[in-house]
């Protein structure tokens, strides 16, 4: 009756109180931070304070409800130029939790501590760029050059948020193309982190999720200590039907296949050298045999050199199995899931509901750990063909999952703990009857593990038939 109680009342009457106006001061880095992955307009963080966003107002547009929070965001840098975004449904930054029982704490680790962000396009009128009087030619140069912005709620403490301002660079195209740090015609003007006032943030959360069983005034550690006597009863959330006919042609570690950049963001990390130490860790094998040192996020939101995170990924030498399953979906015979174990291993890690249609051969498909976890970004307005929707709209028996689990005790296990993040997958070839599966490190810096398959020809010529009823 309480939970029934809360979830009514809380929209209603502890929303009713929230002020409308909020002015926040933000933190930008120097011109001459080495970390951002993306090129740097020329005017980036540039000393004289043009678009250095270093405030934020945040107007709430009408009263709070169960579903919409729209807000106004004003970024004001230190000549007073502005970058305002209209409206913003901010609930839709706020991770809602799908479980209703204790797994709530694995899932909450899983959500609040990842990064879920909107894109809003210049070009379909989704911002606006206003110039200070008396703005100087570089000032109205650089406005012109803006396309895009980003507001994210990032994936370090609760409320901590960030917005990136993009800039189209369509000049020396020769000279990007031959550089080691320019794999896009896009640069990156201005990046801010803000800080939501505690309370707000809170309230927003709880409105998303009225049936809220964790405690939010326990710490990350607190709370991954409870998340980790939590079991994940796998029965529960789907039905395996059959154990598919696969043949597994490679593992990473079994050979000298050499640990190389998969996307952009990693390219960018590799040529900052944000793993660490030690310089013999080149490999899928000497990953596993030497402890690794990679570049922290630091509590500012910023890559520090000093102090690195070190991960001892010697248990990625005991992931040896590769196994997967069709499900009993009665709407699709190509959604399975993809089990990765060993004999040895004292960890499984589980990516549940993966519809093989969807991966291609060309273009990672990838999920983050969690149940029905939010892409790291997605457009606003997000157009009909959008793989990258929000999951919200995800029926209850399609949401997807990655897990890693205690092999004996089924328990979740803290993935970001043992150092990895998230799930890359891809066609080796456009016969698409080779699957590449990669497992991402902590903040995405390198592939760790990886292992190619050869699918049965049956499954194959299913995985054909679907991806044309698909295009």
């Amino acid at each position: 009756m309480y939970l029934i109680f809360l979830s009514i009342i809380l929209p209603l009457t502890l929303l009713a109180s929230l002020p409308k106006k909020y002015l926040l001061e933000a933190q930008v880095q120097s011109e001459d931070y080495l970390y951002d992955v993306g090129g740097k307009d020329q005017l980036y963080h540039n000393n004289e304070g043009y678009f250095n966003f270093k405030t934020v107002k945040i107007n709430l547009l009408e009263p709070i409800t169960s579903a919409h929070a729209y807000a106004r965001f004003e970024f004001i840098d230190q000549k007073k130029n502005q970058v305002i975004v209209e409206r913003v449904n901010i609930l839709e930054l706020i991770p809602k939790l799908d479980f209703l029982d204790e797994r709530q704490w694995a899932e909450y680790i899983l959500e609040e501590y990842e990064r879920i962000g909107f894109i809003f396009r210049r070009e379909h009128n989704e911002f606006q760029v206003k110039l200070r009087k008396g703005a100087t030619k570089a000032e109205e140069l650089a406005a012109k050059r803006i396309y895009r912005i980003n507001i994210t709620n990032n994936c370090l403490d609760p409320g901590k948020w960030e917005m990136i301002l993009s800039s189209e660079n369509n000049k020396n195209f020769s000279r990007q193309l031959a550089s080691k740090v320019n794999y896009n015609q896009s640069s990156i003007l201005a990046h801010s982190w803000f800080q939501l006032p505690e309370e707000f943030y809170d309230k927003l959360f709880r409105t998303i999720n009225p049936h809220l069983l964790v405690d939010l005034k326990k710490n990350y550690d607190q709370i991954s200590e409870k998340a980790e006597t939590v079991k994940i009863n796998l029965h529960e959330i789907i039905k395996r039907k059959k154990k598919l006919k696969i043949e597994l042609l490679e593992l990473g570690q079994n050979t000298n296949r050499e640990l190389k950049p998969l996307d952009v963001e990693q390219a960018y990390k590799k040529n900052f050298k944000l793993v660490r130490s030690p310089a013999s860790v080149k490999t899928f094998k000497t990953v596993t045999k030497l402890p690794t040192k990679l570049a922290k996020f630091q509590e500012a939101g910023f890559y520090r050199s000093k102090n690195p995170e070190e991960f001892d990924f010697s248990w990625l030498e005991n992931l040896r199995q590769v196994e997967l399953y069709s499900l009993d979906d009665k709407e699709s015979d190509t959604v399975v899931s993809v089990e990765l174990g060993g004999q040895k291993s004292p960890y499984e890690i589980v990516l549940g509901r993966l519809d093989l249609a969807l991966v291609g051969e060309q273009r990672f498909w990838q999920l983050p750990f969690g149940y029905n976890p939010y892409p790291k970004v997605r457009r606003y307005n997000e157009p009909s063909s959008n793989l990258w929707f929000s999951p919200r709209k995800f029926p209850a028996e399609k949401r997807p999952f990655l897990f890693m689990l205690d092999k004996k005790e089924q328990t979740w296990v803290n993935n970001q703990a043992n150092g990895i993040e998230k799930i890359q997958l891809a066609w080796e070839s456009a016969e698409k009857n080779i699957l590449e599966i990669y497992l991402i490190s902590y903040e995405r810096i390198t592939p760790l593990w990886m292992a190619r398959v050869k699918l049965d020809a049956s499954l194959v010529d299913r995985l054909r038939v679907k991806r044309k009823l698909r295009n």
